[in-house]
């Protein structure tokens, strides 16, 4: 990988400095990747169910491969992209009740659009004790948190794990930790990536500071910088590379 990044001038341990042209290339070359990997999240899964919309929300080869997404005579590289596109850090094993369906259309076969409202029929008798959670994610970005959620100003917050918050300085705090935190591990990736470090050194290299490292939600418990770096390494845009 690091001798097909070398004509562009990304070069371990030295300041990226693209020229114009290449700096338009690239920022193409991104949105070209963003839209291929959008289109990917409504054509390359496996239906659940063959006569409704609910589908295994990733490839197989993930959970197959421990998230290595190594198979013996390649390395799935379109199944990585779209699976770091999707979610932020997988589990390095799956637990016995862990289970996921998702959809990005309604009954009808429509896309699901934010400005609709949507009646969600669950079944009876949901495993809910050992674990369960509908969320919901922007299909163009993947995320939910950031500032949208800060600007509503809620008095509560029930994440997808983890306990309740109450109280809006609580909410607030909580969010704009998490979002500063986000945002650190993003930024710094893209600026080792920029001077040639690999998404091992990257996670190796990048810790999260210490003021957001805040109890409980600035803690390494479900998932850690290590694999949010590669994360961040597969899957941002702007002038940095994708390591595919």
């Amino acid at each position: 990988m690091m001798g097909l990044l070398l004509p562009l001038g990304i070069e371990k341990g030295k300041e990226f400095k693209p020229a114009a042209t290449t700096q338009s290339a690239m920022a193409q070359s991104a949105r070209d990747a963003h839209a291929w990997l959008m289109n990917g999240l409504l054509t390359s899964n496996t239906a659940f169910w063959p006569t409704s919309s609910w589908s295994f929300p990733a490839a197989p080869v993930g959970a197959e491969t421990a998230f290595s997404f190594g198979r013996p005579n390649y390395l799935d590289l379109d199944a990585r992209a779209l699976v770091y596109f999707l979610a932020y850090a997988p589990p390095k094993k799956l637990g016995a009740a862990t289970f996921y369906v998702g959809t990005y259309k309604d009954a009808n076969g429509d896309l699901l659009r934010g400005e609709e409202s949507y009646k969600l029929h669950v079944p009876p008798n949901v495993p809910a004790r050992q674990f369960w959670a509908l969320t919901l994610y922007d299909r163009e970005t993947c995320a939910f948190i950031r500032d949208m959620m800060r600007n509503y100003n809620p008095e509560y917050l029930v994440p997808g794990h983890g306990q309740i918050v109450a109280g809006a300085q609580n909410v607030a705090t909580m969010l704009t930790n998490y979002r500063d935190a986000m945002q650190y591990v993003q930024d710094q990736s893209i600026r080792l990536m920029n001077m040639g470090y690999t998404p091992d050194e990257i996670a190796e290299t990048v810790k999260l500071p210490e003021a957001v490292q805040v109890e409980p939600w600035g803690i390494e418990y479900y998932g850690n910088v290590v694999p949010a770096t590669c994360t961040a390494a597969s899957s941002v845009g702007g002038t940095a590379i994708r390591p595919s």
